[in-house]
């Protein structure tokens, strides 16, 4: 069924020969306005302007016309674009898309040239959301990469610097992307936190050292940038920096159990899934001082494996080391060894391995000295004769504190067990 309408109207002219169920289209030397009404669906075209539109609805007595082929209407505008359709509400503000639902897009992008995206709920795209120069904003909400997929792939969120398109190098000094936490303080917004990864070193073809780190900002400052606080260095060295306050050291390890477990920092260590051998390194607590130049190490102490190692077997020791006058490197200077027994090493000069600086100077020893390392001879003390009570090694020294004679105040070990011969002293 066809209908024929007068081609002379109060919009311009009209085509013949179309069928009855669909509007005929308005085709003017002009755009439409909220007062040319006609029935729903219809279309107006401006045949100056090659611009197209359809009338969806009409409010308060107004014609909400659509702009279908990008001539700039009032409500919206569809254009094509290489690989799509362009949508642009010019309601929100220039250069934005927005929505109270959600964004989806399958397979594509959605791109923010240099605007923004701001979604209600949710923005969903199937291979990345874009912004060119300006942000991604979530109000009210929270970013969250979710992976459903039955692999091994992992969700992520990557920074990625360069210095040109498509991989200029990145120089040291070049931060390569920043984590911040910031609050309202009632009139501005203040960083309370950051992460911050920085390019250190020579950067060369598959290497980029860097530098994590990591600032708070202090209760009751004032400025609204965070203090440096702690480097994870590209050796993986994690450097804690001085507090604010010298109450509490630069690590505190803290328990508030209501019983009688205490705070640990440990070491571990395997040798590629093999048992760790005897006088081996587990751990260092090291010192270092700068010296204009670089850091040097001064003193440190070590935890190491004892002298045999062995499956459900694994003896310690503990060495003590200081960096000599003119050096940097920390010698063995104590050791308490897996018998409980503390080794003093040789000094660098003539002084002896135990100084006592003041006329009132003394060293106490309850009932043993041992010579020479573990399995060496012992100075020893007590009460009455050694003879069958008491054992040691072979040629160690007993002193009898109640010994009244020349024949009874000294013995010496004859056979690393209990026998032991008296020594005739000076009366």
């Amino acid at each position: 069924m066809s209908v024929n309408q007068n081609n002379s109207t109060a919009y311009g002219s009209k085509p013949t020969g179309l069928l009855s169920v669909f509007n005929p289209p308005i085709i003017s030397n002009r755009n439409p306005t909220t007062s040319d009404k006609a029935p729903i669906g219809t279309m107006w075209i401006n045949k100056v302007l090659n611009s197209a539109y359809v009338l969806s609805s009409i409010v308060a007595n107004a014609a909400q016309w659509l702009d279908i082929a990008g001539g700039g209407g009032a409500f919206m505008s569809l254009s094509v674009v290489p690989g799509g359709i362009g949508i642009n509400l010019p309601a929100p503000g220039a250069g934005q898309l927005a929505a109270t639902g959600n964004i989806s897009t399958t397979t594509g992008n959605i791109t923010a040239t240099a605007g923004s995206i701001n979604a209600g709920t949710t923005v969903t795209a199937g291979t990345g959301i874009t912004a060119t120069t300006g942000n991604i904003t979530d109000f009210n909400g929270a970013f969250a990469s979710v992976n459903n997929q039955n692999s091994t792939a992992t969700p992520q969120l990557q920074m990625i610097k360069s210095r040109g398109i498509p991989f200029t190098i990145v120089q040291p000094g070049d931060t390569l992307g920043n984590l911040f936490f910031v609050g309202a303080d009632g009139t501005q917004l203040v960083n309370g936190a950051y992460i911050t990864a920085v390019v250190v070193g020579t950067p060369g073809v598959g290497r980029i050292g860097t530098n994590l780190q990591f600032a708070t900002h202090p209760d009751g400052a004032t400025g609204i940038n965070p203090v440096f606080r702690m480097v994870l260095n590209d050796a993986g060295h994690l450097v804690v920096f001085q507090p604010d306050d010298m109450l509490l050291p630069g690590i505190v390890a803290s328990n508030s159990v209501n019983g009688d477990e205490g705070n640990s920092i440990g070491f571990a260590k395997d040798r590629a899934g093999a048992i760790v051998p005897g006088a081996d390194d587990i751990g260092y607590f090291q010192w270092w001082a700068y010296d204009g130049a670089n850091y040097q190490i001064c003193a440190a102490i070590t935890g190491q494996t004892g002298q045999v190692t062995n499956v459900g077997v694994m003896p310690g020791q503990i060495v003590f080391g200081t960096s000599p006058t003119g050096g940097n490197n920390p010698q063995p200077r104590m050791t308490l060894d897996e018998h409980g027994v503390l080794n003093l090493n040789e000094p660098d000069g003539p002084a002896n391995g135990i100084a006592l600086t003041t006329a009132n100077s003394a060293i106490q020893v309850g009932t043993y000295v041992q010579v020479g390392g573990f399995g060496g001879p012992g100075l020893l003390s007590g009460a009455g004769s050694p003879n069958g009570t008491v054992q040691a090694n072979k040629g160690s020294l007993y002193l009898n504190t109640t010994g009244s004679s020349v024949a009874t105040r000294a013995y010496i070990n004859t056979d690393g067990a209990m026998a032991w011969t008296n020594l005739v002293t000076a009366a």
